[in-house]
């Protein structure tokens, strides 16, 4: 009987070739974007390299990495809301000018037009002003979760600097025989 290993989310080696360590989400999503979308030769050094980290991280880093992880969360969670949030104000604005069109064509002509043209551009305006309203509402929220990312993303990468020699002496014991030269894990091909 064969045992399946489970990856939990946490720091890794060699998530990406160009980072020494950093927070693996998904192990199994990331092992399949490398047989998807990387060149075969890479793969089995990428496969070799990516492994959890066992030993003990540095506290003041680890904390930092964690409260990288929870902004990034954040941050893609406004996004999230951002994205479908600009895309119906955009579509409420688009819808917003033939009715307002209509309506103005209507005021020339009046009559019945008009009241049914003004109906659907009363309409439209409060369809608009509710998707301008949510918008900025997403916006903002967006905007404040991509400062708060980028304030802890800095400190994480801080941290991750100062613990440098750390991580680097825990590597070495973890990932014997690792061609990272400080940048890749291909030297050959970062000229």
């Amino acid at each position: 009987m064969t045992t399946k290993t489970v990856h939990l989310p946490g720091f890794y080696w060699h998530v990406h070739h160009d980072l020494l360590i950093e927070w693996c989400y998904d192990y199994q999503e990331r092992v399949k974007y490398i047989k998807d979308t990387k060149p075969a030769r890479e793969a089995p050094l990428r496969f070799r390299l990516f492994r959890p980290v066992r030993g003990v991280l540095p506290a003041a880093y680890v904390h930092a990495g964690q409260a990288y992880v929870q902004a990034r969360q954040a941050y893609v969670q406004a996004e999230q809301a951002y994205v479908p949030a600009r895309q119906a104000y955009v579509q409420a604005k688009q819808a917003c000018v033939p009715a307002e069109q209509a309506y103005r064509q209507a005021c020339d002509q009046a009559g019945q037009a008009y009241i049914q043209a003004r109906q659907a551009y009363v309409h439209a305006g409060q369809a608009y002003r509710q998707a301008r309203q949510a918008y900025r509402h997403a916006e903002q929220a967006y905007g404040h979760a991509e400062q708060a990312y980028d304030q802890v993303r800095q400190a994480y990468r801080h941290a991750e600097q100062a613990y440098r020699p750390e991580i680097e002496a825990l590597h070495a014991l973890e990932c014997p025989g690792c061609p990272w030269d400080g940048r890749t894990i291909f030297p050959q091909s970062a000229n």
